[in-house]
C-alpha cells in the first residue's frame, strides 16, 4: 500500500495532535487528582512542553496559508540537498570549528574565574554544535518544520537532564551501610 504525501501528512498531523492532547490531559490530571506539589508541577510543565512540541507540526500545516506561507517560502533554500560539486563551504566550516576549538583551549591561559570560563565554553560549544548540525548533518537543507520540531525537543531533554542530574548527586549521601 503506497501512501501519498498528503495522506502521510494527515497521519503525521493526526498522531502529533493526539499526542499533544494526551500530554495536555496528563498535565491537568496530575495536579487535579493528587494536589499541587513540586513533583506534580514538574510533570505538568513537562507535559505542557511536550504538548507544545507535538502541536508544532499540525499548527504549521493549518497555518500554511497567506503571510505564513510566504514567510515559510522565504525561509527555504533553493537547494534541495547539499551541493556536491564544491567542498569550499565544508572546508570553511571545518576551519571555523578548528578556530573555535583553539579559542576553547586558549581560555586556560588568562586565568578566568571558573564560572566565566564555563559560560564561555558552553557558548562556544553551542556554536560548534550548531555548525556541525547545520552543515555536516545537513539540517540546513531540511524543511523549517523539522528544525522547529527538533530544537524544542533538545531543549526539553537538556532541561530534564538538569532536573534529574542533581537528584543523582543526592543519592551519594543516602547512607548505604555494608
Amino acid at each position: 500500500m503506497k501512501l501519498t504525501p498528503e495522506k502521510e501528512t494527515l497521519i503525521l498531523n493526526g498522531v502529533c495532535g493526539l499526542l499533544a492532547v494526551i500530554a495536555l490531559v496528563i498535565a491537568v490530571w496530575a495536579p487535579a487528582t493528587t494536589g499541587i506539589s513540586v513533583d506534580n508541577l514538574f510533570v505538568s510543565v513537562l507535559c505542557l512542553s511536550l504538548a507544545a512540541v507535538f502541536a508544532i507540526n499540525p499548527m504549521l500545516t493549518l497555518a500554511s496559508g497567506g503571510a505564513f506561507k510566504e514567510f515559510m517560502a522565504s525561509m527555504r533554500t533553493s537547494e534541495s540537498a547539499a551541493p556536491a560539486s564544491s567542498h569550499k563551504t565544508y572546508y570553511m566550516i571545518w576551519a571555523g570549528l578548528l578556530f573555535l576549538t583553539l579559542i576553547e583551549v586558549m581560555l586556560i591561559f588568562p586565568h578566568l574565574s571558573t564560572h566565566i570560563m564555563l559560560i564561555i565554553l558552553i557558548g562556544l560549544s553551542l556554536m560548534k554544535s550548531a555548525m556541525i548540525v547545520a552543515y555536516f548533518m545537513h539540517l540546513k537543507f531540511e524543511r523549517i518544520s523539522l528544525i522547529l520540531t527538533l530544537i524544542p525537543i533538545v531543549v526539553i531533554l537538556i532541561a530534564l537532564f538538569g532536573v534529574f542530574f542533581p537528584d543523582s548527586l543526592r543519592s551519594l549521601n543516602l547512607g548505604v551501610y555494608k
